[in-house]
C-alpha cells in the first residue's frame, strides 16, 4: 500500500490506515453480499441434489447385493432404509432368518456410499 499512496502515507499515516481498513471492510462486505445472493434456498439445494442423482442414474445403474446374518435390530433396519431414501436408491430387503438379503440399485456414487454404510459404518455385532 505504501507504493500506491506514496507521499500521502508519510503526511497522515493514521488517516490513510483508516481509509485502507474501510476499503478492505467494504470489499469483504461486498464479497459476503455476493455470496449470500448466490446461495441456493433449501428447496433449490434439494432439487439440485435430486437432479444430480437422476443424471448419474441415467449414465450408469449399479446394483449391490448384501447378505446380512442378523437384521433383528430395528436401528439397523432404520439406518438401511433412511440412507437408501437419502441416497435415492431403489431396492428390497428380504428378511429370512439365517440369510437376510439387501439389494439396492442406483447411481455409482450413491451405491458406493451405501456400500460404505453396510461394510464400515454399521456395527453389526452390536446388540439392541
Amino acid at each position: 500500500m505504501a507504493r500506491v499512496l506514496g507521499s500521502d502515507l508519510t503526511l497522515n499515516p493514521t488517516q490513510i490506515e483508516r481509509m485502507v481498513r474501510q476499503q478492505a471492510a467494504a470489499r469483504e462486505e461486498a464479497h459476503r453480499a455476493r455470496n449470500e445472493a448466490r446461495k441456493l434456498t433449501k428447496e433449490e439445494r434439494r432439487e439440485k441434489i435430486r437432479t444430480k442423482c437422476q443424471r448419474e442414474l441415467m449414465e450408469e445403474c449399479v446394483v449391490a447385493v448384501f447378505r446380512v446374518l442378523d437384521l433383528t435390530n430395528k436401528s439397523h433396519r432404520f439406518k438401511l432404509e433412511a440412507n437408501a431414501q437419502e441416497l435415492h436408491l431403489c431396492g428390497i430387503c428380504v428378511l429370512q432368518a439365517p440369510n437376510n438379503i439387501v439389494v439396492v440399485e442406483g447411481g455409482a456414487r450413491c451405491v458406493k456410499k451405501y456400500v460404505r454404510l453396510m461394510t464400515h459404518r454399521i456395527r453389526w455385532d452390536a446388540r439392541p
